[in-house]
């Protein structure tokens, strides 16, 4: 006889996309993106490398895919680990210069989703 038992979570890599707009306020933001995500639904969580100019990390940025509506997405703001608070994800630099002492692009979207695997038990 076998069962499964709990294993851990997971995340799995679903797709990256750079954000092209964004509307709302925190904790939830409409984003669209340059191109469409593949394979995302909602629950998916979405992950951001903010950096500054210098390309120097500042925090990671966690939000939650809430709603899908056409090329629109909804993201709540989870978390942070620098403690900056929430963010249009619009806002998050990926570390580029544009010459002039401001961010020149977007941080891209890393969509994940977490799973949870399960270890087989036979007795």
């Amino acid at each position: 006889m076998s069962l499964s038992v709990p294993g851990r979570i997971q995340s799995l890599f679903i797709d990256m996309e750079t954000p092209l707009s964004c509307t709302g306020s925190g904790p939830l933001y409409n984003v669209n993106f340059v191109a469409n995500p593949t394979g995302v639904v909602i629950g998916d969580f979405v992950y951001f490398d903010h950096r500054n100019v210098s390309n120097a990390h500042l925090s990671y940025y966690v939000y939650q895919v809430t709603a899908i509506s056409g090329s629109t997405y909804t993201l709540k703001y989870i978390q942070d680990t620098g403690s900056l608070g929430s963010v249009s994800p619009c806002s998050l630099c990926d570390g580029t210069n544009d010459g002039y002492g401001a961010c020149n692009g977007k941080a891209p979207a890393h969509f994940h989703r977490e799973v949870n695997s399960f270890i087989p038990f036979v007795y």
